[in-house]
């Protein structure tokens, strides 16, 4: 028997919207510009697929002129759901990391 002990694994998976912030993040960027809003409505009545109505809306962002500063302040004010700030921070302290890593 080996004197070794395995560092254990830690595996963590979880949604982004509504489950580790408050609230989706696709529409809240429509804070930005509102119009944008009724824009994702009226193509999704019109069937349109949820990647090509975002292409759409950051399109429009994007001509509107909104800067990197606006989206980082924007999206400040979507608040973490509880106990996922904690989560975070504690994931961050084990220092593990992949693709997604924090």
């Amino acid at each position: 028997m080996s004197n070794t002990v395995e560092q254990s694994r830690l595996l963590v998976i979880f949604d982004f919207d509504h489950t580790l912030v408050d609230g989706n993040t696709d529409t809240w960027v429509t804070k930005l510009h509102p119009p944008t809003m009724q824009l994702i409505r009226e193509h999704q009545q019109n069937g349109w697929c949820w990647t090509n109505i975002m292409d759409k809306v950051f399109g429009v962002l994007h001509s509107e002129k909104f800067s990197k500063e606006d989206y980082v302040r924007c999206f400040k004010t979507l608040q973490f759901t509880g106990g996922m700030k904690e989560a975070c921070i504690f994931l961050q302290s084990k220092k593990r990391a992949d693709s997604n890593h924090l």
